[in-house]
């Protein structure tokens, strides 16, 4: 079987020597530099040269000329550099989760292009279809708003006379979605370089008659707040709940399905008591949570954000950071004094350096500013299309040079729908392939799913 030898380009360094077979794609390649480089070296994109020719992942060995193996050269490409020419190919894939309305998901970036995503609540208000789509929603599976969709939940009744039900975060609502697989998971989607696949990925409780209270995910591991009751319940006494942490392993394995949560230390006691999702208004249950101290044992004196005599929470925009760049420390933002509402307002691009920002560019954009910057390099940004309104933007993105504003291409969005809502998860992931996510229940809020769109440009 031929070897092949992979190498840094600029240094010679050898990465890794593999034997392949002649009809295996070139982004097995690309997998076994991704497992050299580590987090640090694959945030810039990187790119494969077999002497002078550029290797493309959706090719086969054979095809680029490494049928009897070669030495094949890695080099580091800045981010959105890929995006400037070639052809640039939309996936989607949805998975059976969802969250509340409007939040949806959690969603955190793993490297090799992976995501992690999970309920945005602990609990959250289900809406039902009102009695005039009753008709239309009734099929085989589901028997309409009070029958076959929620069989076990009984349906409440918002202060707008809106019914919903209660949906609770299970320890099974944890998915992994990876971009650029080489294997097909629980649910995937074939594309030119692999497959885009997702997988649940349970967290193993000991005790699973507890209910997730709480739930968080950072440094590689998830800290769950775990109780009795189910969440989102009225709580009249404190609750003795424990903290538990769950280390995710196998994060630098190729294989996805070795990813997978275990326990990390013992349990530790907590006091908590939340208020209920089903108060009069669910910006109570929202704000407390969103405000949940995790350091502190007695949580009884949680109390959510201030509220307007109307009892809802304020929307304003302050402070607004629109992206950072994932090679230095340079960010995106709306400069002070900016007015809501302009078609055409100031924007500034700028480095952190401690103190206060140092601005790099400005220009005058078009559009609306809920929907600008969508992910930073340190040359090349994608920005929203100059169709752009208060809750979405449309048609196409911009990838722009913000160091000279000059548009170098437009990118259709070439999905379904054709927008990005304002709220709508979206960057650029961590990983070698510059490839684009965004994420957006399904048009039937019912329907309980998530889809993930991913835009990956010609590599």
């Amino acid at each position: 079987m031929p070897e092949i030898i992979l190498k840094v380009a600029a240094s010679g360094t050898e990465i890794a020597r593999l034997s392949a077979e002649p009809l295996e794609l070139v982004a097995r390649l690309r997998s076994a530099a991704v497992a050299y480089g580590g987090p640090p070296e694959l945030r810039c994109g990187l790119r494969l040269m077999f002497g002078t020719r550029v290797l493309r992942d959706c090719d086969t060995l054979e095809a680029s000329g490494l049928a009897g193996g070669g030495s094949v050269d890695v080099v580091k490409v800045p981010s959105l550099e890929f995006w400037r020419e070639g052809k640039v190919v939309w996936n989607s894939i949805s998975v059976p989760v969802s969250g509340p309305l409007l939040m949806g998901l959690t969603v955190r970036q793993l490297a090799r292009d992976r995501l992690l995503a999970f309920p945005a609540m602990p609990a959250w208000r289900k809406y039902l279809p009102s009695p005039e789509d009753d008709a239309e929603s009734k099929t085989p599976e589901c028997g309409g708003i009070l029958s076959g969709c929620f069989p076990s939940a009984p349906a409440l009744e918002d202060h707008t006379g809106s019914k919903y039900v209660v949906q609770h975060f299970e320890p099974s609502d944890v998915w992994l979605v990876g971009a650029s697989e080489q294997s097909a998971q629980d649910i995937s989607v074939q594309t030119d370089r692999g497959y885009v696949s997702a997988r649940r990925i349970p967290l193993p409780l000991a005790d699973p008659h507890q209910a997730i209270h709480a739930f968080e995910y950072q440094d590689e591991a998830a800290t769950v707040l775990l109780g009795p009751g189910r969440s989102g319940d009225a709580m009249e006494e404190l609750q003795d709940g424990v903290l538990q942490r769950y280390r995710l392993h196998g994060l630098a394995e190729e294989d996805l399905s070795k990813l997978r949560f275990e326990p990390e230390g013992g349990p530790s006691p907590f006091k908590f008591k939340f208020a209920s999702v089903t108060d009069k208004y669910i910006d109570y249950y929202e704000s407390v949570m969103k405000k949940f101290n995790w350091q502190e044992g007695d949580q009884s004196a949680g109390r959510p954000r201030e509220v307007d005599k109307e009892g809802l929470v304020s929307n304003a925009l302050d402070d607004f950071t629109a992206g950072r760049d994932r090679c230095g420390e340079v960010v995106a933002r709306l400069p002070e004094g900016w007015q809501y509402g302009e078609e055409v307002y100031d924007f500034e691009v700028c480095q952190l350096a401690g103190g206060e920002p140092k601005q790099l560019a400005k220009w005058r954009a078009e559009g609306h500013v809920n929907n600008h910057c969508q992910c930073l390099g340190d040359r090349l940004m994608l920005f929203a299309g100059s169709h752009a309104g208060e809750d979405a933007f449309y048609e196409e993105m911009q990838l722009i040079d913000w160091q000279t504003q000059e548009v170098i291409r437009k990118i259709p969005l070439d999905f379904i729908p054709h927008y990005i809502e304002e709220e709508w998860d979206r960057g650029i992931l961590n990983g070698s392939t510059q490839t684009f996510f965004t994420r957006f229940h399904g048009e039937n809020e019912t329907e309980g799913s998530t889809t993930f769109v991913f835009a990956a440009p010609e590599i």
